[in-house]
């Protein structure tokens, strides 16, 4: 009798409630690609392209003077401005300065790395 009565209070409270509508953003921050999506009611499932059309970006940042790039911007920079442009960051956060993917990422990067007061990497340009 109350699992019956309860079912029934459950069924009252949908009645009641209105239709929300919202949209949803969705990130995956990969290791060499980032890819986003937007899922929005009445809408299909599908990626975000970036300005150039591509469905996949690169993870990568980068300066050059005072502008900042993200993207195929910032890794098309890397092959002038090597210490300028910041690539594969991901495998860095939060491992120890004395890790093997700080001297990896050492050897392929031109940028200097420091080690910081909480035993992490910092990279100077």
């Amino acid at each position: 009798m109350s699992r019956n009565l309860l079912l029934g209070f459950l069924w009252l409270l949908t009645l009641d409630l209105p239709q929300v509508l919202a949209s949803l953003l969705a990130i995956d921050y990969g290791s060499e690609w980032i890819k986003a999506s937007l899922i929005k009611p009445g809408v299909p499932f599908d990626l975000l392209p970036d300005k150039n059309l591509k469905r996949e970006i690169r993870s990568s940042v980068g300066w050059k003077n005072r502008d900042r790039l993200f993207g195929s911007d910032a890794y098309d920079l890397a092959t002038e401005f090597p210490t300028d442009s910041f690539n594969l960051l991901k495998f860095l956060q939060g491992v120890p300065f004395d890790s093997e993917a700080v001297s990896y990422y050492a050897t392929l990067s031109a940028a200097d790395t420091l080690k910081s007061s909480r035993n992490t990497m910092i990279s100077l340009r």
